[in-house]
């Protein structure tokens, strides 16, 4: 490492070993990375210090492109646990990759200070519970990739605001959450070729489903719609799953998906 010295590298990629650290001692002794693009890092499991990301935002604030990637679905204590709040130094920040961080539970509302962040990446954040409720400054923002985010509860308000925004892997309907989008807010929104619609069981107003116009997202190719309501098998439940399926039957009518779509799929 001490060759690269007297030299400005723009862009570097790390593919790690499994159980390998990051190398702190490139960061202090490598002068010429201070004007880094890009930093890629990606492995089937690596170590974390609490210290280094901090460290990173600190001194890396040319990045362009952060991937901070874990492959593969080993279990391992030293996922990243939380995003650092200086993060917000990262101005130039236009593409972020955190894909399969599963032990990340919430991203710091100083990330809404990015102005230039383009696209997000949380896929495989399974225990990601909420994004922030500044979502709506990202106005750059053209793809929120959120697949595999089993623990998402709902997308926040502010979200329709994001009118450059083309792709939303997963639109999370978060019924009894006053910070939730809602259904409507897909109105704004010019999605191209995919999204998967969650929540849908929370959703009674069919008002509200007809607001959301999917039968005017003509870039729409494929479409998941997802209703979900507790089974937990008593009877007295009965009448209440019974009300449910009428409720589902109204709202499904109401949405209306394009004609030109090639995949529906309803759960």
């Amino acid at each position: 490492m001490s060759s690269f010295g007297e030299k400005k590298i723009l862009h570097l990629m790390l593919a790690l070993d499994r159980g390998a650290l990051i190398p702190m001692p490139i960061w202090d002794n490598v002068k010429g990375l201070r004007g880094l693009r890009s930093l890629l890092v990606e492995s089937n499991e690596y170590s974390w210090s609490r210290v280094i990301l901090p460290q990173l935002f600190d001194k890396l604030i040319c990045l362009r492109a952060l991937k901070l990637e874990v492959r593969g679905w080993r279990s391992c204590e030293n996922y990243i646990k939380e995003i650092p709040t200086n993060i917000e130094k990262l101005l130039h920040l236009k593409y972020l990759n955190l894909f399969c961080q599963r032990e990340i539970e919430k991203l710091p509302e100083t990330l809404c200070e990015l102005y230039n962040l383009e696209h997000l990446n949380v896929s495989g954040c399974r225990n990601l519970r909420e994004l922030p409720q500044g979502i709506g400054k990202l106005r750059k923002l053209m793809y929120l990739y959120n697949d595999r985010t089993e623990s998402l509860r709902y997308l926040p308000v502010g979200i329709e605001e994001l009118i450059r925004l083309r792709g939303v892997t997963k639109f999370v309907v978060g019924g009894g959450y006053d910070r939730a989008c809602s259904l409507g807010s897909l109105k704004k929104l010019n999605l191209l070729r995919e999204c998967w619609i969650c929540g849908l069981g929370c959703v009674s107003d069919a008002g509200e489903a007809r607001r959301a116009e999917l039968e005017k997202k003509k870039n729409l190719l494929k479409l998941g719609l997802h209703f979900c309501h507790s089974r937990d098998g008593d009877e007295e439940q009965a009448g209440r799953r019974e009300n449910e399926e009428d409720e589902d039957e109204r709202l499904l009518e109401a949405l209306g998906p394009p004609s030109n779509l090639k995949e529906l799929r309803i759960d």
